[in-house]
Parts: C-alpha cells; sequence; structure tokens
C-alpha cells in the first residue's frame, strides 16, 4: 500500500491491478474479532484475494499443496496475496484489527471449497 503526506495528513491507496493482478469486483472488511477467532479456513477454485491489515495485526496461513507459509502482516506495512486453489486461515488476530479483503469475483458459494480433505484431494488430482 502506498502513502503521500502533506500538512492535511496522509492518504494510502493501492494501484488495483498494478499491485494485485486484478480489478476487483469486491472488497469486505473483517474487525470486531473475539478470542481466538479464525477466519478464512478455505479456499476457492477460481477467486483470487489480495488481504491487507490495516490496524493491529493477523496472523495468515498459506497452503497450495506445494507451499505452506505463515506469516504476521502488522499495522499497513504489508498485504497478502492469495491465488486460486490455495488454502487460507486467519488467526491469532489482535482485537483491534481492521483487515481489508479485495477479491478478483463477486460473492459465489459455488467457488468455495470449505473441507480441507476435499481441498487435498483436489490438490493431489491437479497435474
Amino acid at each position: 500500500m502506498s502513502k503521500q503526506h502533506d500538512s492535511r495528513g496522509s492518504l494510502a491507496f493501492v494501484e488495483m491491478l498494478q499491485i494485485c493482478g486484478f480489478s476487483a469486483k469486491r472488497l469486505f472488511l473483517l474487525e470486531n474479532f473475539t478470542d481466538n477467532a479464525v477466519r478464512g479456513n478455505h479456499a476457492h477454485k477460481s477467486c483470487q484475494q489480495v488481504i491487507f491489515v490495516l490496524r493491529g495485526q493477523a496472523e495468515i496461513e498459506i497452503d497450495n499443496g506445494r507451499y505452506f507459509s505463515r506469516i504476521t502482516l502488522k499495522n499497513n506495512n504489508y498485504f497478502m496475496s492469495v491465488k486460486a486453489m490455495t488454502w487460507v486461515k486467519i488467526e491469532n488476530v489482535s482485537e483491534d484489527s481492521l483487515i481489508l479483503v479485495a477479491a478478483s469475483d463477486e460473492y459465489d458459494e459455488s467457488d468455495y471449497i470449505r473441507s480441507r480433505q476435499d481441498f487435498e484431494a483436489m490438490v493431489n488430482a491437479a497435474p
């Protein structure tokens, strides 16, 4: 996320196509987290997402069947790009966190893979 500063304050912005590789068709915010909250915990067949932690911090786990990573994002410093067919789990979120997710597609329940077992079977069957 880029920032510009002047006497009026700061402006943070994202050039979606340049940073994400797609124009977002859906944006959503995650906030008001409870203790031990877990968000995501699913994959998408075709939708891509970019996750921005605007305030606070969150631990984000991604797994595409070949590559696994767990990273902590804090206060607007970085973003996580999530390709299709990648399992995403967001946890260990600070109570005050505000997370923005940009998605390449509009909501479509049929695009979700909600079972980890089904996801692993699909990934293992891919050439």
